[in-house]
């Protein structure tokens, strides 16, 4: 993401939406690292947006298409990223982590049994929307 996407942003803009965490949860990216990464994006995002927006890293426990054990060992270290990447959001100015809450509808996954549907998007960017920083405000801390 730093690397390819973090320099096509021409700032400074109002606000960034970043979403992470799938491929460091199934790659097993150790905590120290995935600190460091967080901290290396943020650095390279404050010069171009006025707000960060961090959503969640997605509950890959609740993936049902994912067999036992490896739904459970997935999900818990999904929700470890997410709790660093909270801990990481806290309290810094103009930054902040919207957890994922939705309910647990089968509706909400793909035929793939992976990703969300086109249902699933809709109540994600429902959520993130909610949350979203109105124009000039600045991030609760």
């Amino acid at each position: 993401m730093r690397r390819e996407l973090v320099g096509r942003i021409e700032g400074p803009v109002d606000a960034v939406l970043v979403v992470l965490g799938v491929n460091d949860t199934l790659e097993l990216t150790r905590g120290a690292r995935w600190t460091s990464e967080l901290d290396a994006l943020v650095s390279q995002l404050r010069p171009r947006a006025k707000q960060l927006v961090f959503s969640g890293v997605p509950p890959l426990g609740r993936i049902a298409s994912l067999p036992q054990p490896l739904r459970s060992a997935l999900g818990a270290r999904a929700r470890y990223l997410d709790a660093l990447l909270a801990r990481r959001c806290a309290g810094e100015p103009d930054v902040r982590h919207v957890p994922i809450a939705l309910p647990r509808r089968p509706v909400l996954i793909s035929g793939d049994g992976f990703h969300p549907s086109s249902l699933g998007y809709a109540a994600w960017a429902a959520e993130l929307a909610r949350a979203w920083p109105a124009p000039g405000a600045r991030a609760p801390g």
